[in-house]
């Protein structure tokens, strides 16, 4: 097994760890939880990560002397 492998191996363990312990917490579903998390909190997360790199990335004005 490659290095790579391995970490994406350790990460998706964790992944799925998380996943059932916190949808075991929250008294729902594994499926249920992953559609929600995965499916609604990364896409704000990754709309949120776009829009801030694009006000970072616009020209700033130059200051008039």
């Amino acid at each position: 097994m490659t290095q790579i492998e391995h970490i994406g191996l350790h990460v998706y363990l964790y992944c799925l760890d998380f996943c059932v312990n916190a949808s075991n917490l929250l008294g729902i579903d594994y499926v249920t939880f992953g559609n929600l998390f995965f499916g609604g909190l990364m896409n704000l997360v990754i709309l949120i990560s776009v829009v801030w790199n694009i006000l970072l990335c616009k020209p700033k004005p130059k200051p008039s002397t």
